[in-house]
């Protein structure tokens, strides 16, 4: 080999050499700059998570002031602003409230970065989770409600041998009712299985439409949450049957004509006949009818079980409405002759006043059934067997936002009693492990403000440790059961975060610098755990 091709050989291998080891080096030193840099990342994670969960902010009450608004905020934290709170990391819930992007006093993730002095070189994700994570559904069926629960932890681990207690609420328009499940064991105190579960019964639920709230609160050996359900149940219908003579008894009857109309039983019947009393032509029968709870009524059917018996023509019955000391007589219906048959009308409208019926107007209303007394003959003769309404009405559930001492509401919404509206507060208490609501109601006043679609209200006084916040409201005559729960469920896609399109677990993969740290928290007496996942958004 010529020197010359020897020194382009031995130049080519040292330039090889020194190429493999730039490499090398660079191998070796750039996971050791991730492990720097992500264990900053922590450290950086350590600082903001212990100032937000340990300072109060600046301005402190800036959680329930609603006229501090994101430009006012000086310092972001979340602690209690309460001098005698000795607990470490006791959340203020007015504060975390302001997190969730639905409430109208909302912060945005963007003024919080900038307070936190981390601008736009990091991105950040909080995130408030329940100790005990409650998943609870509903069903109605004959016996009543049904509410079956779950409980399991942040990791998705069924939470056995927890103590969880509940109560249904709603409003109709009388106001706020209430009622609580059927008790087990003569005790009110339920407790997950093995598989986390336990279920409730609203036994006097059945007859009404249930559209309102069901609190849940779950004991876990002290660590405590809360769950609100609203129950939407649309149009429910409630079958009336006669309770009492009404104004007419013209027909013939061996026992009590309400009676014999109202035991789901043919071989009981009223008859007409030439023979039987008549007032202008017709012979008439009404019932009054029970009672009904006061609810929004959709409509109202009138049912008459009747036949034609000992006749060869066809006869004819009306379904009578007897409101206002007026009957209204609707279109003649042609009867079948010897077999029983069912007769229907509904009325959206109360036929005198040609407006929507009201729950007095049920409670007065009469409903019977009259025949022209020229159409029968001596043997000829009407029987009715059965008569009943069946009233189609609704409630509705409205989720309302509280904060401080502000109830914010739908503004096409007004107090059921604008001269009394009260705001129920549910506090929990747990003494010798019972669980227990106690309930307490305050004035409730309008401040005259609205902010985007919520109207304000303000509350006279305010429980620390209450869970829930109920008001009956209403839309027209539509009555509305309006609730601000306590519970707080910052996590998944509803988590604080300064980008949308970065959720739980996934910053550490979009992002190679990146780090989490959690602590235990109180918020309103519950148990949360506080997240934060922070990340650079360059590398």
């Amino acid at each position: 080999m010529s020197p010359i091709n020897e020194y382009i050989v031995t130049s080519l291998i040292i330039v090889s050499i020194v190429v493999a080891s730039m490499t090398m080096v660079i191998s070796a030193v750039t996971p050791l700059r991730t492990i720097f840099e992500n264990d900053r990342l922590k450290m950086t994670a350590e600082k903001l998570l212990t100032q937000i969960l340990l300072s109060p902010g600046d301005p402190v009450d800036w959680g329930g002031n609603p006229n501090i608004e994101d430009s006012g905020l000086r310092v972001f934290g979340l602690a209690s602003r309460y001098e005698t709170t000795r607990e470490a990391y006791d959340l203020d819930v007015d504060k975390v409230g302001r997190l969730d992007e639905s409430n109208p006093l909302y912060l945005s993730p963007q003024r919080a970065l900038g307070l936190l002095n981390l601008d736009n070189e990091y991105g950040f994700i909080l995130e408030i989770i329940p100790m005990t994570i409650i998943d609870a559904s509903w069903w109605l069926g004959s016996d009543g409600l049904n509410v079956y629960v779950r409980v399991k932890n942040p990791e998705g681990q069924n939470v056995v041998g927890a103590k969880v207690a509940a109560k249904f609420f709603w409003a109709d328009l009388g106001g706020l009712k209430e009622s609580n499940p059927t008790p087990v064991h003569s005790q009110s105190i339920y407790e997950t299985d093995e598989t986390g579960s336990c279920a409730f019964l609203f036994p006097n639920i059945q007859d009404i439409p249930p559209s309102g709230v069901i609190l849940i609160y779950v004991d876990n050996h002290g660590s405590r949450n809360t769950k609100a359900i609203p129950v939407l149940a649309g149009s429910w219908t409630r079958t009336l049957r006669p309770n009492a003579p009404g104004d007419y008894q013209h027909w013939s009857s061996f026992q009590p004509h309400y009676d014999a109309t109202n035991d789901k039983n043919d071989k009981t019947y009223i008859s007409a006949s030439k023979n039987n009393p008549s007032e202008k032509g017709y012979i008439i029968d009404t019932e009054k009818f029970e009672d009904i709870e006061k609810f929004y009524i959709q409509s109202i059917t009138a049912y008459a079980r009747c036949m034609a018996i000992d006749t060869q023509e066809q006869k004819k019955i009306s379904i009578i409405w007897r409101t206002y000391s007026q009957n209204y007589f609707s279109s003649p219906f042609n009867l079948k002759i010897g077999v029983w048959e069912n007769y229907t009308e509904t009325l959206s409208n109360n036929p005198v006043t040609k407006r929507s019926w009201t729950w007095e107007e049920i409670c007065d209303l009469q409903i019977g059934v009259g025949v022209k007394k020229g159409d029968l003959t001596q043997n000829e003769k009407v029987l009715c067997s059965e008569l009943w309404l069946e009233v189609k009405y609704m409630g509705m559930t409205a989720p309302a936002y509280i904060s401080g001492r502000t109830f914010f509401v739908d503004k096409d919404l007004t107090p059921l009693d604008s001269s009394k509206a009260n705001v129920r507060e549910v506090l929990p208490i747990v003494r010798n492990g019972e669980i227990t609501f106690r309930e307490v109601d305050f004035p409730l006043s309008s401040t005259g403000k609205v902010i985007g679609e919520k109207a304000e209200y303000e509350i006279s006084n305010m429980e620390s440790s209450a869970v829930l916040f109920l008001a009956a409201f209403r839309k027209g005559s539509m009555p509305y059961t309006v609730y601000a729960s306590r519970e707080i469920e910052l996590y998944g896609i509803k988590a604080y975060r300064t980008i949308s399109s970065i959720y739980t677990g996934v910053g550490e993969k979009e992002f190679p610098l990146s780090a989490y740290v959690e602590r235990t928290v109180k918020i309103g007496g519950c148990t949360y755990i506080a997240r934060m996942y922070i990340w650079r958004m360059s590398y």
